[in-house]
C-alpha cells in the first residue's frame, strides 16, 4: 500500500532515509549512494521552504568562511582516559576531528579545554 502524506508528515520519513542512505552509501562507497543523498537532501531543503539553489548559496558561503576539505585536515588529540571517553574510539586515547582549516583546531581545543574545566 501506498499513501501520500503531508509535507509536514512527509519530512520525518524523509529524515530517516537520510539515515538509511548514508548507511548505504557508508556500506558501498557507490556513487550511486551519493546522488540519493544528495536527492533527499535537496527534498529536505524543500520542504524545509529553501530550494537546491538557495542551499548551494549557503554551502559555497559557508566554504568561503570556513574553508573546504580540500586538504584533508585531521586533528588528532590525546585525551585522558577519563575525559571524554565517547570522542574516543575503542579505548584509544586520541580523539580525531576532520577540520575545515588549522585555525578551526585551536577553536575545538579551546572548547574541550572549556568542558573539561567544567566538569572537574
Amino acid at each position: 500500500m501506498i499513501r501520500e502524506l503531508s509535507d509536514s508528515s512527509f519530512l520525518p520519513e524523509l529524515e530517516n532515509k537520510l539515515e538509511e542512505e548514508l548507511q548505504e552509501y557508508l556500506e558501498s562507497k557507490e556513487l550511486e549512494e551519493l546522488a540519493d543523498l544528495l536527492e533527499v537532501i535537496y527534498r529536505i531543503a524543500e520542504l524545509r521552504g529553501s530550494s537546491k539553489a538557495e542551499l548551494e548559496t549557503i554551502r559555497q558561503r559557508k566554504k568561503h568562511e570556513k574553508g573546504g576539505f580540500e586538504k584533508n585536515l585531521l586533528l588528532v588529540s590525546s585525551l585522558k582516559e577519563s575525559s571524554h571517553p565517547e570522542l574516543c574510539s575503542a579505548g584509544s586515547t586520541e580523539s580525531k576531528h576532520v577540520v575545515f582549516k588549522p585555525e578551526d583546531a585551536a577553536v575545538i581545543e579551546k572548547k574541550r579545554s572549556e568542558n573539561e574545566n567544567l566538569h572537574h
